[in-house]
């Protein structure tokens, strides 16, 4: 194997690392300035009660998450809340919810 073709294969493999990446994150929504509570938090039912709250009569009873979470990261000085992240399960639920809070 020839050092050319070996970085041929090197820019085949982070091009489809690159696009798995992309499908992976493609159902993901990230909300900013959600306050923090003090005690334990339940960010699926959060994300929830909010998403509804935009698709307004639209929105179904229960929207399913693959994941949802606050952002790893420490505490910022200013009080600053973590943003929230979630993976929903349909990428149709993920576009309706976004297409009405841009609206």
């Amino acid at each position: 194997m020839t050092l050319a073709h070996q970085g041929a294969m090197l820019l085949a493999i982070r091009s489809q690392t690159e696009d798995l990446d992309n499908r992976s994150r493609c159902s993901n929504v990230k909300v900013h300035g959600v306050p923090e509570p003090n005690g334990d938090e339940d960010v699926e039912a959060l994300l929830t009660s909010l998403f509804n709250m935009i698709l307004g009569e639209e929105g179904p009873e229960e929207i399913w998450f693959d994941r949802a979470h606050r952002a790893i990261r420490q505490h910022m000085q200013d009080g600053a809340p973590r943003d929230l992240i979630c993976c929903l399960h349909s990428y149709r639920m993920k576009e309706r919810i976004m297409q009405k809070a841009r609206s």
